[in-house]
């Protein structure tokens, strides 16, 4: 939405709002995300559009910007960043999900294989290579995402993740 009004970004296909994406078997918000990302971008500038539906903030294409941050797909005149941002594996690409185009047509992804009952604790590894486990409710548990290619893992107590050697996240 600008000042109210809907407006369709030329050359861009981005996730619908209520569309869901799956990263590491974990249901990731990745209509929302993109929202967001594009709200967060724009946030109180001015946006001014074209009739074509190409508009601009600070100087800046939005639909390339989406396009090159991972958070639409290009219909249009984007493909060459599309190919570039692939392989960084960020924003829609960092997991699976189904094109807005088949998503509005009624396509989903498979839901993910259920964890074991109670088992919803994260044990996540960070790049210095520090083990945390992070509680439902804590302040980084739902941006946790948790990648078991890796050796991330889910307890199911406290303790078990104790036990295994990994530590309670402060946060």
């Amino acid at each position: 939405m600008v000042t109210g009004q809907s407006i369709e970004l030329h050359g861009i296909d981005a996730p619908e709002y209520e569309q869901n994406c799956l990263v590491d078997l974990e249901v990731w918000l990745c209509g929302i995300k993109a929202s967001q990302a594009l709200e967060n971008f724009v946030g109180a500038s001015t946006v001014t559009c074209q009739g074509d539906g190409i508009c601009f903030v600070r100087g800046r294409n939005l639909a390339a910007w989406m396009v090159l941050n991972d958070w639409a797909l290009a219909a249009a005149d984007y493909e060459d960043q599309e190919r570039r941002t692939r392989i960084a594996e960020l924003g829609l690409w960092r997991g699976d999900f189904v094109t807005p185009w088949e998503w509005r047509q009624g396509k989903r992804l498979a839901p993910p294989p259920p964890l074991p009952a109670g088992c919803l604790i994260k044990g996540d590894i960070a790049k210095s290579g520090e083990h945390t486990f992070h509680m439902p409710g804590g302040r980084d548990y739902e941006n946790t995402l948790i990648n078991t290619e890796t050796g991330e893992r889910w307890f199911c107590t406290e303790a078990e993740a104790m036990a295994a050697g990994w530590s309670k996240s402060r946060r």
